[in-house]
């Protein structure tokens, strides 16, 4: 018994920790920086409607830079966050007058899916992501 409950409290330890370290933003390595970096195709689902975008990633020395076709919420861009967390999730967050949208998900390869988190005042939606880097040979 003592040792079932030691390993949940080592679990709920190791989960927080994990997920608190990735809640403030770290500056990107260089390798991180070239795992996203390029133009990524493909859709994300949300309220059931499938949108087909694109994310163009380039970070050089002075800036980072994420642009999104067809953004699933519409406005001049005030802050922009992007972190990998300790799973090896890359997160990119654009903050607009009213609310953001953040997606997150796990690059393998050529191929990135996970899930889309939008804030509309208090109403938050989320949905899935898929995209497939351009130019990468499968």
């Amino acid at each position: 018994m003592r040792t079932v409950l030691l390993f949940f409290t080592w679990t709920f330890v190791y989960n927080a920790v994990w997920s608190q370290s990735c809640t403030i933003p770290q500056p990107l390595t260089k390798e991180q920086k070239e795992m996203v970096r390029g133009e990524w195709h493909g859709h994300y689902e949300l309220n059931a409607v499938k949108t087909a975008f694109t994310v163009s990633i380039d970070f050089d020395d002075d800036s980072n830079l994420a642009e999104i076709s067809n953004p699933p919420l519409k406005g001049n861009v005030s802050h922009e966050e992007y972190r990998f967390c300790g799973a090896g999730a890359f997160h990119f967050k654009k903050v607009v007058p009213g609310g953001f949208f953040e997606f997150d998900g796990v690059p393998q390869g050529s191929s990135m899916d996970g899930t889309l988190v939008v804030l509309v005042g208090d109403v938050k939606k989320t949905g899935k992501f898929s995209l497939e880097k351009k130019g990468a040979s499968h």
